[in-house]
């Protein structure tokens, strides 16, 4: 058997029509290949598929035009399909090891010798995807690369400046570097916000926090609509719909703006927060190293323990306002005993019960679980939120049993 020069990748975007997809390249069984699906819903990349349990592989083996597979795990699925503009990628996952012994003086089999000639052949390939997705520096760099501030676009490039001293440009996206884009000067830590928070990729680094205060300005879009959820949840706004851009105004100006400490970024985020009322978008959630919402308190009626630590996560001190742990539920049975309650059990939840209007409650999940998006659970955009283990949702009820998010924690989602 020969092995063709083949891409070991395929790509199937979903369209609510089909379960299956296709991948192009020979394998030799069902263990051939590794699955993943990036889902539309969440922005987030499942762990690699089991297979058998998430999907099946319907061959046919050892045929260099390849075959299909098919998603049997329902819950990846609509209506038994794979949503519209999800993606499945399916590449090579021949393992990487040498088995076959020669013996001297043995018998010379020319299939032994040439199966492991295909195999080494098609890990070249599978390492050659890999590589076609990795950072590279010009052909004739001779010194190493340092971080890289922001995100690179796919087919950016990494060049030396003119003195060759160690410190590097970003290329521009698409590959040209007749103007560089940023200067990294040796090992700068990077701030990515969270994909989704409407702010975009801002690539602050910790050594320019001064420059901060642009990222500050952009917040101010999310500040303005927080102030909107909270006049909403007061019944200021349903009593004069009409007057709602003045008494956002009013309420802008009552709280100074976020915008007023232009020299200590710091500062201007924290401003940001008071004024959105618990920092709706929880922008940027930062490294462990280099955060900028290190200790950034969240309620500006709460108590001055409250804070964001280090790591990013949300802490409420022992004794202070915590709850009794609430098993999941399609209606979930919230009570009026503290401002964080742990929410145990993966059932779905499509609604909250009231406990009083104007309270904020917490939630932390300790299992996977769905929460709707409804008239009654209010999420960002209108889309369901699938919450991992130590995910933390902050609502505010604004009218009786109506709730809306006002902040979302990802415990498994780093930058």
């Amino acid at each position: 058997m020969t092995i063709p020069n083949q891409n070991r990748r395929s790509d199937t975007l979903g369209n609510d029509s089909t379960p299956n997809a296709s991948y192009t390249f020979r394998i030799k069984d069902k263990n051939d290949i590794a699955v993943y699906l990036w889902q539309l819903a969440t922005g987030l990349q499942l762990p690699v598929l089991t297979v058998d349990v998430d999907y099946t592989v319907n061959g046919p083996f050892n045929q260099d035009a390849g075959g299909t597979i098919t998603i049997i795990n329902a819950a990846l699925l609509n209506a038994g399909n794979l949503p519209t503009n999800d993606r499945l990628t399916i590449l090579g996952n021949r393992a990487i090891s040498q088995t076959t012994s020669y013996k001297n003086n043995g018998g010379y089999f020319p299939a032994r010798h040439e199966n492991s000639y295909d195999d080494d052949t098609v890990v070249d390939q599978q390492q050659e995807e890999v590589l076609s997705r990795a950072l590279t520096t010009e052909v004739t760099a001779t010194i190493a690369m340092g971080d890289i501030v922001g995100n690179p676009n796919p087919g950016d490039f990494v060049k030396r400046n003119a003195t060759n001293d160690g410190n590097e440009w970003v290329g521009l996206p698409g590959g040209s570097l007749v103007t560089p884009g940023t200067t990294v000067i040796g090992n700068i830590s990077t701030w990515g916000d969270l994909v989704g928070d409407e702010l975009l990729d801002s690539g602050i680094p910790v050594s320019g926090i001064a420059t901060a205060q642009a990222a500050a300005n952009a917040a101010q879009a999310d500040a303005t609509q927080a102030l909107s959820d909270a006049a909403a949840a007061q019944g200021t706004a349903n009593t004069a719909a009409s007057d709602a851009t003045q008494a956002l105004s009013d309420a802008a100006a009552a709280q100074g703006t976020a915008n007023t400490a232009a020299s200590d970024a710091t500062q201007a985020l924290s401003d940001a927060a008071a004024a959105q009322g618990t920092a709706n978008t929880a922008d940027g959630k930062a490294d462990a190293n280099t955060s900028l919402l290190a200790g950034v308190q969240l309620e500006t009626g709460g108590p001055a323990t409250d804070f964001l630590d280090r790591t990013g996560n949300y802490s409420v001190p022992s004794g202070f306002g915590i709850g009794a742990s609430v098993a999941s539920a399609s209606a979930l049975p919230l009570l009026n005993d503290g401002r964080f309650n742990l929410v145990t059990g993966s059932v779905g939840i499509t609604s909250m019960n009231s406990v009083s209007v104007g309270t904020i409650k917490t939630l932390e999940f300790a299992a996977t679980c769905l929460v709707a998006s409804n008239a009654n659970i209010i999420l960002n955009d209108g889309n369901d939120v699938v919450v991992s283990a130590g995910d933390k949702l902050t609502f505010y009820e604004f009218a009786t049993g109506q709730w809306k998010l006002i902040n979302y924690l990802s415990y498994t989602t780093s930058n």
